[in-house]
């Protein structure tokens, strides 16, 4: 006839060498006891715990402004963390070209446009990787006059200019 669990008698229990947040890699043996039956042996099989990396969420950000005389680089950030850790338990490194990487965060301070590659390596955690921008732009000017500009060749030419934001150029002259 058809058997339903009710044969049994006891509780199925575990016992297990693993306990929260221990490193990962590990292989944890899991054995289960406790249960028995009448008319059948009942033989448990070990299983195992294997602890796999947590997954971070990468809440890094770049730079855009405009120039300022101060050096500007990229925030690296992260979300994701247990038992209280942070971002302090990785090994940042840093790299202008995604090939060769260093402790050193790079910055900038003049006009430009620079990607920023970096990687964070845990014992418990995922590696993440990634990259961001750093862009510094121009002051704008909003004029910009320069008059009496004298220009010199066989028949002295006194020049005025007058140069704007838009870039337009206006000028006017006086040949002697």
């Amino acid at each position: 006839g058809t058997q339903t669990e009710t044969v049994l008698s006891g509780a199925l229990y575990y016992s297990y060498s693993y306990s929260q947040y221990q490193n990962i890699g590990n292989a944890y043996t899991i054995t289960p006891y406790g249960l028995t039956a009448t008319n059948y042996q009942i033989t448990f099989i070990d299983g195992n715990l294997t602890v796999r990396p947590k997954t971070l969420t990468d809440t890094s950000t770049g730079y855009s402004g405009t120039y300022d005389g101060t050096s500007h680089s990229i925030a690296v950030s992260l979300t994701g963390f247990v038992n209280s850790e942070t971002i302090a338990v990785g090994t940042i490194t840093y790299s202008e070209d995604g090939t060769n990487y260093s402790s050193t965060k790079p910055s900038y301070t003049n006009v430009s446009s620079n990607t920023v590659y970096y990687q964070i390596t845990f014992t418990n955690y995922e590696t993440i990787t990634g990259s961001k921008n750093v862009v510094i732009t121009a002051v704008p000017v909003s004029s910009l006059s320069i008059s009496d500009v004298t220009i010199s060749n066989a028949n002295t030419t006194f020049w005025s200019y007058s140069f704007t934001k838009e870039s337009t150029i206006s000028y006017t002259y006086t040949q002697i």
